[in-house]
């Protein structure tokens, strides 16, 4: 083969390349587009039963959750878990929609994860290292640091 030959296989084999990640990311992409805003409703929920059950092993309503919609165009939701006498910053997770980002902040620290499709196929949220985190995982981690929180 000709060094022409070779020069347009390379070139027509890059552009298959090329073509397959764009497919591959509009796939993942409308996947995320999709489960992102369930993955955080199914946080939502564990939230609030968390929270529910903390007061009634406490026997007092110490702990709130509130849920709202944002008026931001990249965000989706968000919700705080606060103590209802004001003495702590609450923690507040927030869903952007548009990167496909859970972003977690409290007075001990704040947290990102970043919604993945693994090669499996299922999505799922990671930290910035790549470790993959269940919304319990999320959730337990976050709680912990409010906890723990001198704010």
């Amino acid at each position: 083969m000709s060094w022409a030959e070779d020069a347009a296989a390379r070139a027509a084999r890059e552009e298959e390349k090329e073509t397959l990640r764009m497919k591959r990311d509009e796939r993942e992409s409308k996947i995320k587009d999709g489960l992102g805003p369930e993955l955080f409703v199914q946080l939502i929920d564990w939230l609030a039963d968390q929270v529910e059950r903390y007061n009634k092993a406490r026997d007092k309503q110490e702990l709130a959750v509130s849920a709202t919609k944002l008026q931001l165009p990249s965000s989706d939701k968000s919700i705080k878990v606060f103590r209802r006498d004001g003495t702590q910053q609450p923690i507040t997770f927030t869903y952007d929609s548009t990167v496909h980002r859970l972003r977690c902040e409290c007075g001990a620290g704040n947290r990102e994860f970043i919604l993945r499709i693994g090669p499996d196929g299922v999505a799922r949220f990671e930290t910035p290292y790549n470790q993959a985190k269940t919304v319990e995982d999320i959730g337990t981690e976050m709680l912990k640091l409010f906890e723990h929180s001198q704010f």
